[in-house]
């Protein structure tokens, strides 16, 4: 197999893990950012690598897998790698888009390895509803801080002192 250094691609650290993972028996699918960076290397970027293995799948097992290639499990419960500068994390499966299990998924060979991978149409999916979910968190967040108590709020040191002024000026209309 492969080794990996500070020159491999995404897809090199893909198809390597993915092979490692398969060989030890773990089907793993790549998945998320890293899949739409697969597809489209000049177009999408991502740092780290997401693969959803199969339920039940064991994290000794993962760990006996990657360390050949030289991955060791961080603390922050993904894997790193002391030259790749691409992360590998494994996100809870099962592979599913919002609340639709993904059934299928792409298989790609590379002479002697094999990377599994969400088809395109699926990674369009997944880059979409990623994205409405960062913006519905978004928003979120801006209803709840107009939804603060503006009485809680000291004025002059919201508005400044400029507009303190006004604020008072105005009070003394009424």
């Amino acid at each position: 197999m492969s080794s990996l250094d500070a020159n491999s691609t995404l897809t090199d650290v893909a198809f390597v893990v993915c092979t490692a993972l398969e060989r030890a028996g773990e089907h793993a699918v790549l998945c998320g950012g890293s899949a739409a960076t697969f597809y489209v290397p000049e177009k999408y970027e991502s740092r780290d690598l997401d693969f959803v293995l199969h339920f039940g799948a064991l994290t000794t097992t993962v760990d006996a897998a990657l360390l050949p290639l030289g991955y060791v499990r961080a603390p922050e419960m993904l894997y790193r790698h002391p030259a790749a500068r691409f992360t590998v994390e494994f996100p809870p499966g099962p592979t599913a888009i919002g609340s639709e299990t993904v059934t299928k998924h792409a298989t790609q060979h590379q002479g002697d390895l094999v990377l599994h991978v969400y088809t395109p149409t699926d990674v369009v999916r997944d880059r979409f509803m990623h994205l409405l979910n960062e913006s519905c968190a978004t928003l979120r967040c801006t209803i709840a801080l107009v939804a603060i108590d503006s009485s809680s709020i000291s004025s002059p040191r919201l508005l400044g002192d400029g507009r303190s002024d006004f604020a008072s000026r105005r009070k003394q209309r009424r």
